[in-house]
């Protein structure tokens, strides 16, 4: 493993270098607990990650793949809520064979990097389990 996360900020726009071998989720905590961000928006992210899990919800549950392969981040956005499911986030991924997964991320490793850019919200965001959907939904606070 290299260096560690490096993460900046400009106003409400937080920049944020994963490094090889991080776990993305924990280092995407510690982003948070750096930068003070309780809630907000992944705005995109580029680079490769490996040992991922994916998956779509079906309307009923997550049906859920893992990838042990390094993947090639092609797309990432999500939301960052004040909540116990604190990252909701959606990624796609293309494998040597040049065709993307993509779906709900549950889990990744950075390899080598990914380069990030968050959007701190001045609204506070939570979820909210929706009984209809089964989802834990994003709400803002009035």
């Amino acid at each position: 493993m290299g260096a560690q996360m490096i993460t900046k900020s400009e106003g409400r726009f937080v920049y944020v270098k994963f490094d090889k071998g991080e776990d993305f989720f924990k280092t995407l905590s510690k982003v948070c607990e750096v930068q003070h961000i309780k809630s907000g928006f992944i705005v995109f992210a580029i680079g490769a990650l490996k040992n991922f899990e994916i998956g779509y919800f079906n309307g009923r549950k997550y049906v859920k793949q893992k990838y042990k392969a390094p993947h090639e981040l092609v797309a990432m956005h999500g939301s960052i809520a004040n909540a116990e499911q604190t990252f909701h986030v959606h990624a796609a991924l293309g494998g040597k064979n040049h065709k993307v997964v993509g779906g709900h991320l549950f889990s990744a490793t950075v390899d080598p990097l990914v380069e990030m850019l968050i959007l701190k919200s001045g609204i506070m965001f939570t979820r909210k389990k929706n009984n209809e959907t089964g989802l834990n939904e994003l709400f803002f606070e009035r």
